[in-house]
């Protein structure tokens, strides 16, 4: 629907177009990044698990980021692998996975070959991996009384150094 008005005697028109004819801003896309693992994902004995606090550090860099924790304590990296397609929902865009060392090391679980179907299933569904090596290092050994579970100082110094790695995974898709 189109009203145009005259304008005084040099004829200027003046036309008022609905909102709905303008054209809308883009939106924003939300950045989808699932983290996986076990106890220390979850955050076992913190009151803030580092998926949270990346969640934020992202936030506020300006990213449109939901980090979903998708940390189950007790877990190993065939549990992982079992439940990749139920925790990985469609739309993710970076998956961060924690191989639950400790957990697969007394499981017996082949960490390489599990690291290598779990990166290979994800990259079918066109989902980027980054994978944690050793979360006490990436913690600067900030670990629990119980020498396995990560302290709040660990999560933060885990979610630091995620940062940067993350945001060169996600690319132009995070600007």
């Amino acid at each position: 629907m189109r009203f145009a008005v005259k304008l005084g005697s040099i004829g200027l028109m003046l036309t008022i177009l609905p909102m709905a004819a303008l054209p809308s801003a883009a939106k924003t896309v939300t950045l989808r990044i699932v983290a996986l693992g076990a106890s220390n994902t979850a955050g076992k004995g913190s009151s803030v698990a580092w998926p949270e606090l990346l969640q934020q550090m992202l936030r506020a860099k300006g990213y449109d980021a939901e980090v979903t924790n998708a940390g189950i304590s007790g877990d190993d990296l065939g549990g992982e692998l079992g439940r990749l397609d139920t925790a990985i929902s469609d739309g993710t865009q970076l998956v961060i996975l924690d191989k639950a060392s400790s957990n697969s090391i007394a499981r017996g679980v082949d960490m390489n070959a599990t690291v290598l179907e779990i990166r290979a299933r994800l990259k079918a569904r066109g989902i980027k991996l980054i994978v944690i090596p050793g979360m006490h290092a990436w913690a600067n050994y900030h670990i629990q009384p119980d020498g396995t579970h990560i302290t709040a100082q660990g999560h933060a110094e885990v979610a630091a150094h995620l940062l940067p790695l993350v945001i060169a995974a996600l690319g132009k898709a995070g600007q």
